[in-house]
C-alpha cells in the first residue's frame, strides 16, 4: 500500500510538471501572439507607407515631366540646365 502511494505520489509530481510545462507553453504561445498581431499591423503601416512613397514619386515625375516641357534640352537631362538660369548649356 505504502509502494502505491509512493507511485502515485510521483505520478502527481510528473502530472505537475506537465502541467507547469504546458502553462509555460501557454504563456509563450499568448506572447508570440501578441508578437504577431504587433507585426501585422507594423506589416499594414508599411504597405500604407509604400503607397504614399508610389503616389509622391508619381507626382514627383509628374512635375518633372512639366519641367521638361517648360524648359526643353536636346539632351533631356535634368544637369542641362546652367545654375541661376533657364537656359540650357548644351543648347
Amino acid at each position: 500500500m505504502q509502494r502505491e502511494a509512493s507511485q502515485l505520489s510521483a505520478q502527481v509530481d510528473t502530472l505537475q510538471q506537465d502541467l507547469n510545462d504546458l502553462r509555460g507553453r501557454v504563456d509563450l504561445l499568448e506572447g508570440l501572439g501578441d508578437r504577431t498581431v504587433a507585426l501585422e499591423m507594423a506589416q499594414e503601416q508599411l504597405a500604407a507607407d509604400q503607397e504614399t512613397a508610389n503616389e509622391q514619386m508619381t507626382a514627383l515625375q509628374t512635375d518633372m515631366a512639366a519641367l521638361d516641357e517648360k524648359f526643353p534640352c536636346k539632351r533631356n537631362a535634368p544637369s542641362a540646365l546652367k545654375p541661376s538660369s533657364q537656359t540650357c548649356k548644351h543648347c
